[in-house]
């Protein structure tokens, strides 16, 4: 009797251990699938590194041609000129990384792909040193573009807020786009003498923006 208790119980914990590994399995892929999905997470690296590629740094063309070929979800991949630009299999737009003088590191544009709201940008790295927003698209696709500005993090998140005619920012609006730059102590030090350019403007809350710059 006893054994057969032991039996049982074996076959009880397989079976736990068994379903438990199936539901991460499935769940942990659909949460936190992406290869954007460090800026929320640091792993393997916090902003302004991507992947262990950080600007500011020197690399070697080869290796980030090598690097992102074997990412999975990474198409096209290929140099042009002092760039380096790939696709996401689940996202349109290009991703770029650009590798100045010296083989530095300069910059690297990242389409989002993963589901990230300003929100959660928020919630991570508190509200940006500055942002601004301008009409941006071309015929039907006109919306507002809104930078949001974090130059001690070395990152800017692109956000998409709708209707062109009444743009409102809300929690949910989506951030599709980011880019990694070296980091500075202050938008100023970040822009240097291109700032007063820059329309910026603090942040705004949430709600109707009414802070739009010339259409970019």
């Amino acid at each position: 009797m006893t054994k057969h208790k032991g039996l049982r119980w074996i076959f009880a914990a397989l079976i736990i251990a068994t379903t438990v590994g199936i539901i991460l399995w499935w769940y942990l892929p659909m949460t936190q699938e992406g290869a954007v999905i460090g800026i929320l997470t640091d792993e393997p690296c916090a902003p302004p590194c991507w992947q262990g590629i950080t600007p500011g740094t020197v690399v070697n063309h080869q290796t980030i041609l090598r690097q992102l070929k074997r990412m999975p979800d990474a198409t096209s991949v290929r140099r042009d000129g002092n760039t380096v630009k790939w696709l996401w299999a689940n996202r349109p737009g290009v991703n770029s990384i650009y590798i100045g003088e010296d083989d530095i590191v300069q910059n690297i544009s990242l389409q989002v792909d993963f589901e990230l709201t300003v929100e959660g940008i928020i919630s991570k790295y508190g509200p940006p040193d500055a942002v601004n927003a301008a009409p941006f698209g071309y015929g039907e696709d006109i919306y507002v573009l809104l930078n949001l500005f974090y130059p001690r993090h070395g990152l800017t998140c692109r956000v998409r807020v709708v209707p062109y005619s009444h743009p409102v920012l809300e929690p949910h609006s989506v951030v599709y786009e980011v880019t990694y730059s070296a980091t500075a102590d202050s938008v100023e030090a970040w822009f240097g003498d291109k700032v007063e350019n820059m329309c910026l403007y603090p942040w705004p809350g949430y709600g109707e923006l009414k802070i739009l710059c010339p259409q970019q």
